[in-house]
């Protein structure tokens, strides 16, 4: 019988996902886009929202500038990035209040 504890699996709790880019081009083309000046948290934010994706990343230093903050998660999301390298995520931020045109 061996003394050495039990090996994790890493990958047991890890979520995957993928991070597309798109031009202004294509983002003004596509209707699922909006692009444009939102006001997160009161401040107003550049910003490029997808609403047919499953997920939304905000920058660190966005975060940051609008007061956000993030709690740890108990899993982990790893995100492929067009560049190929891959991030791992394991913060999330609750109850984001955007403002569309005062709404």
């Amino acid at each position: 019988m061996s003394t050495e504890p039990a090996k994790v699996n890493d990958h047991a709790n890890k979520r995957k996902a993928r991070v597309f880019s798109m031009t202004h081009e294509k983002a003004t083309q596509n209707s699922d886009v909006i692009m444009g000046m939102l006001s997160i948290s009161s401040v107003p934010v550049y910003v490029l929202i997808d609403f047919g994706v499953t997920h939304l990343f905000i920058p660190k230093a966005c975060l940051a500038k609008v007061n956000i903050l993030c709690q740890k998660t108990d899993s982990v999301l790893e995100v492929s990035m067009p560049s190929g390298r891959t991030i791992e995520i394991d913060k999330l931020a609750r109850a984001i209040q955007i403002d569309f045109d005062g709404h």
